[in-house]
């Protein structure tokens, strides 16, 4: 098939059927926890509910963000108030808690009640290009302009960046635990250093993704390591003497990291925001918040590694510079 008929085909399944998948989901999935019985919500007006809570996946931290905040964007543009419903696997004001803006549901506010909510569904195509955001607007201000009290949005949209740090910092701060354990950290870093990401996902055989399957063999998973350190050593060298933040998805290429005297490491558990396997996840928050302060953000990758969105959306949140360094 013609190059430019197949990718027209793409996207006319894409955009043409979508709008039937999402509902057919809402329909067999979420709606089945709707009834006309249940307690209605005590409180008035329209409300966007965004909902984390393991009735569908919803990705890992960043995609939770940038969703959250997507539909907050939305909800100051009409007459909506905003709350978060992040209960799975882990509660996020643990971590997170609300700053000028308060997100969180109140005693009865939350209903499912046939009569006044509705679930919304929606996921990306993964292309962001400007088709697939103009798209995704008009779906979501078509879903806001409903009369239902209620809309409960599962796997929300992407968002536009240009006022993630705003509205991200209208949203989030650390929580007490988050910030006793950010002290030691931003002591050993200082206020001059750089970040330095990567995503492996499966590739080193020791990260469970619920997203990818794909395990190098043995040598293959050394020779990445090793390529990607000295990747790690000549960034470092284009930043003469400033430390050097590294996170990852993989305790091996992190302790392979650590024998480096300028790189720093957080300690913890290393843990996927779609997935029950751990009740610890505050390693994943220091990180972010770690990447969000650090004066530039760099994010490698080669190979099958995965680009992803953890640090580019950690330095949308700090307002950083980012760099996504393919080799």
């Amino acid at each position: 098939m013609n190059p430019i008929k197949k990718e027209l085909k793409w996207w006319a399944n894409k955009l043409f059927f979508r709008s039937y998948r999402y509902k057919r989901i809402e329909r067999r999935h979420l709606l089945p926890q709707y009834s006309a019985d249940a307690a209605p919500s005590v409180s008035k007006g329209k409300m966007v509910v965004v909902m984390y809570d393991g009735k569908r996946n919803h990705g890992g931290l960043a995609d939770r963000l940038r969703g959250a905040i997507y539909f907050y964007a939305l909800c100051r543009e009409t007459d909506r108030r905003f709350r978060l419903n992040f209960i799975f696997p882990f509660k996020l004001e643990t971590y997170l808690i609300p700053n000028t803006y308060d997100w969180r549901l109140k005693p009865g506010e939350l209903t499912f009640n046939i009569s006044e909510a509705r679930p919304v569904f929606t996921d990306t195509i993964g292309i962001t290009g400007p088709r697939e955001i103009k798209w995704e607007k008009n779906y979501a201000s078509k879903k806001l302009r409903s009369n239902t009290k209620q809309l409960h949005v599962y796997s929300p949209f992407v968002c536009a960046d240009e006022d993630f740090s705003r509205y991200f910092h209208d949203l989030f701060r650390p929580s007490p635990l988050l910030e006793d354990a950010l002290r030691p950290y931003r002591e050993m870093l200082g206020e001059n250093y750089i970040s330095i990401s990567t995503r492996f996902m499966e590739l080193l055989g020791d990260f469970h993704e619920p997203k990818a399957k794909f395990k190098l063999a043995p040598r293959e998973q050394e020779a990445l390591i090793d390529k990607c350190l000295r990747k790690v050593l000549e960034i470092h060298q284009q930043n003469p003497g400033k430390r050097v933040l590294v996170t990852s998805d993989s305790s091996r290429f992190l302790a392979a990291c650590s024998a480096l005297p300028w790189v720093y490491i957080v300690d913890g558990e290393i843990a996927h925001s779609d997935t029950a396997d751990t009740d610890n996840h505050l390693k994943t928050f220091l990180d972010f918040w770690l990447i969000s302060e650090a004066t530039t953000v760099y994010q490698i990758k080669t190979g099958r590694m995965y680009a992803g969105n953890f640090s580019y959306r950690a330095a949308n949140a700090g307002n950083k510079e980012f760099h996504l360094i393919e080799f």
